[in-house]
């Protein structure tokens, strides 16, 4: 989150998943508002630990952009 400059508040939630590279892909979603069985996805990012470095998935490429 520090790294992102993601703010956390009660309505978000964080799935992180550590890639075979050794990158994490960070699912943020958001439950805000209407059905509470659906959380929004917010953004998909990827964090690179040893670069201190996040990307974020273009939506519709799928790629990580800088």
């Amino acid at each position: 989150m520090k790294t992102s400059g993601i703010q956390q508040d009660g309505n978000h939630y964080y799935m992180t998943k550590n890639n075979q590279n050794n990158n994490y892909q960070i699912e943020v979603r958001n439950n805000q508002g209407g059905d509470p069985n659906v959380a929004h996805l917010t953004g998909t990012y990827q964090y690179d630990p040893t670069t201190n470095q996040i990307h974020e998935m273009n939506p519709i490429t799928g790629n990580y952009d800088n």
